[in-house]
């Protein structure tokens, strides 16, 4: 008639739930009993997470290496192997850098120290406008944790070639409509971003209401 769900703090129940982890939790955290249908499992080994992750490097001082705010850099890559990151300078006016890096150099340094992470960001600042602005920045910043941290196991989700369509069919309703998944992975056109999760988890809600008999209590005052 409605749904468990067991935690280390207990057990809760519903009569549906909308479950809005990332793909990553899904296929490596939870458990479903009774398991998900097949559709819905290769559906979802259809949308892996990808990984970009963040470092925050401020400035010691009140230069801004005559860059505008919102200047942006890039290093080019001479082949597949080599690093990539770009730069964000100056965000809304701050007196901070930020660098973003993904794919398997994000991966790669997933589990490295905050200072190692900075290092390497240094170095490819050093690259594009020489080892001098090394002074200018402190030698330790501020980075994301995603690639590690078990409530998301990455950035975002990505469709695997000829997978697009696993985005549609993993946000069907199972267990007749007592259960929803919903999150930016499975939104058709805003997958990776807060307004293609905020838009699944509404039509998630909806879908829940109208397998509660919503639309002819509406109004009432229960």
């Amino acid at each position: 008639e409605g749904v468990r769900l067991l935690t280390r703090r207990g057990e809760v129940l519903a009569r549906a739930a909308i479950v809005t982890v990332s793909t990553g939790v899904l296929a490596h955290r939870l458990r479903f009993r009774p398991a998900l249908p097949a559709a819905a499992e290769a559906a979802l080994a259809a949308l892996p997470m990808g990984l970009l992750s963040k470092i925050a490097l401020r400035v010691r001082s009140e230069t801004r290496l005559g860059l505008a705010p919102g200047t942006f850099a890039l290093t080019l890559r001479p082949h597949r192997a080599a690093p990539f990151m770009t730069f964000h300078f100056w965000p809304m006016g701050r007196d901070h850098v930020i660098g973003f890096f993904g794919a398997e150099t994000a991966w790669a340094l997933a589990r490295a120290s905050a200072r190692e992470v900075s290092a390497f960001a240094l170095a490819r600042l050093a690259a594009l406008f020489g080892s001098g602005i090394r002074r200018h920045f402190v030698a330790e910043g501020v980075i994301t944790r995603w690639g590690t941290d078990p409530a998301f196991l990455g950035a975002y989700a990505y469709a695997r070639p000829g997978g697009h369509e696993a985005r549609h069919a993993l946000a069907a309703p199972l267990a007749e409509g007592r259960l929803v998944l919903a999150g930016e992975a499975l939104h058709p056109r805003l997958a990776g971003t807060v307004a293609g999760a905020f838009e699944s988890g509404r039509r998630a809600a909806r879908q829940v209401w109208a397998r509660l008999g919503g639309n002819q209590r509406k109004g009432s005052s229960g």
